[in-house]
């Protein structure tokens, strides 16, 4: 998944994980129990002891392949409306498309409701995704002499390549050759054009 915690790449559609509709089956203390305990593990992206949730007693009387289908179906339900950041209304109606309505979907979106922004904030540290370059800025040096070699004479380039990454900005700096720096912008432009084909 593509967590976009500032929202500039947010996907505004959050679709129905399969198995949904297990849980409109469900008798309402088992769903109240299944949604808790779904809204619990998607708030911490950590694995759930499942089997606690399945013999406690409001869902020991739901058959027991149905309610891990429903309680699979609610862990991803609650992930995808964290990363597409869902509010009770999308929720609500992506609830009532699945056939889930009432008591059963007041249930649903109120369990999410208590963890959203703790289930935000677990997508946003879980992502692997690279930083994204936000700016470039150079400086040309035309170095003389050094300490050991009399003359010199060449230009050497700094680059500082500023990257978002999390909170707070990060940035990388190296120095290159004339040459050096032909070579990346060469190779910088083989990969756009790479991407180009792919695209077409």
């Amino acid at each position: 998944y593509d967590i976009c915690p500032d929202n500039r790449h947010k996907s505004n559609k959050m679709e129905a994980p399969a198995g949904i509709e297990t849980v409109a089956s469900l008798p309402q203390p088992a769903l109240a129990a299944l949604s808790a305990a779904a809204a619990a593990a998607s708030a911490s992206l950590e694995r759930v002891d499942d089997q606690a949730v399945l013999e406690s007693k409001e869902v020991a009387a739901v058959d027991r392949v149905k309610a891990k289908q429903a309680f699979a179906a609610l862990v991803m339900l609650y992930v995808e409306a964290a990363r597409t950041d869902a509010d009770a209304t999308a929720l609500s109606s992506l609830l009532e498309d699945c056939q889930i309505s009432g008591s059963k979907a007041e249930t649903i979106v109120s369990s999410f409701s208590k963890v959203r922004s703790q289930a935000r904030l677990a997508l946003r540290s879980a992502s692997s995704s690279l930083p994204h370059l936000a700016d470039v800025a150079w400086r040309l040096d035309f170095l003389l002499k050094s300490n050991t070699v009399e003359k010199i004479n060449e230009a050497v380039f700094t680059i500082d390549l500023k990257l978002e990454a999390g909170p707070r900005g990060e940035t990388v700096q190296f120095a290159c050759s004339a040459a050096q720096l032909q070579d990346l912008v060469a190779k910088l432009k083989d990969a756009t054009k790479s991407l180009e084909n792919a695209a077409s």
